[in-house]
């Protein structure tokens, strides 16, 4: 984030929760005319294993992968948020109780 957790262009560049009590993810990323735009993949994440997860904004759409598979796509993307230098980074953010969930390797970069 650049600054909070809702209500502004920024804030959210992407965000992830799961949905309460299920390994289900629930993305969000803002977007010039929408702040709370994202995607919801049906798929629950499986319990006790690792699942790469990757979210791209790119080419006017946000596409999110689990294990390279794409699971969730909108096309509302034309004008996203672009990267930033000096965000803050929350694995568990103080405006949400944390999950019980391991994060490992996060990158966040500009793509090209």
């Amino acid at each position: 984030t650049t600054g909070g957790n809702y209500g502004r262009y920024g804030w959210r560049m992407p965000a992830v929760w799961f949905f309460s009590r299920t390994t289900r993810l629930h993305i969000r990323a803002s977007r010039r005319g929408g702040h709370n735009d994202g995607c919801d993949p049906r798929q629950h994440l499986p319990r006790h294993r690792n699942t790469r997860v990757t979210i791209r904004v790119a080419h006017g759409r946000m596409d999110v992968f689990y294990n390279r598979r794409l699971v969730c796509r909108s096309n509302n993307y034309r004008h996203p948020t672009v990267p930033r230098k000096r965000v803050k980074v929350y694995v568990a953010d103080p405006w949400h109780h944390p999950a019980p969930a391991r994060v490992g390797w996060v990158s966040y970069r500009r793509l090209r």
